[in-house]
């Protein structure tokens, strides 16, 4: 596999909200797009913090980060082709997104995952996240960016 990170660009934004898309239907049963509204526009909602990885020509994941404040990035809309899952691929991006993350000073990073999915947390806690606190069905994480060289 020949794995590339490129920023979102105009042309494969399409692409980039099918892939979300359709990892949040397989993991809700179906897609509401009045939930997600961000996800209509990512260049509007997301400008250059949105990252694709690409497998030759394949899209095959996404993630897009915004800042909270001044020293803590979100990251969010992460998505891997179901294709590509189980295969490193998500690391692997979350990884290129807090080195992009750090580039901009940013000390810290928080996500969140609904609660119920299991799996994704367990992804989060084997990458370096630390789980703060539950709110309303979702589990929220942080990871603290001064404490580890991110390359």
């Amino acid at each position: 596999m020949n794995l590339v990170f490129k920023p979102l660009e105009k042309n494969s934004e399409r692409s980039a909200r099918k892939l979300i898309e359709s990892g949040l239907e397989g993991r809700w049963g179906s897609y509401d797009p009045s939930f997600n509204p961000d996800v209509n526009d990512l260049l509007s909602t997301y400008g250059c913090n949105c990252l694709t990885a690409w497998d030759n020509n394949q899209l095959i994941g996404v993630g897009c980060w915004y800042f909270k404040t001044k020293e803590t990035a979100v990251i969010c809309r992460m998505s891997v082709h179901v294709s590509y899952r189980r295969k490193n691929i998500g690391s692997r991006i979350l990884a290129a997104l807090e080195k992009e993350i750090k580039l901009q000073s940013v000390k810290n990073i928080e996500l969140e995952t609904t609660s119920e999915w299991k799996e994704v947390i367990q992804f989060y806690l084997s990458n370096g996240y630390q789980k703060s606190h539950e709110w309303k069905g979702d589990t929220y994480f942080s990871k603290d960016l001064t404490a580890q060289d991110v390359s």
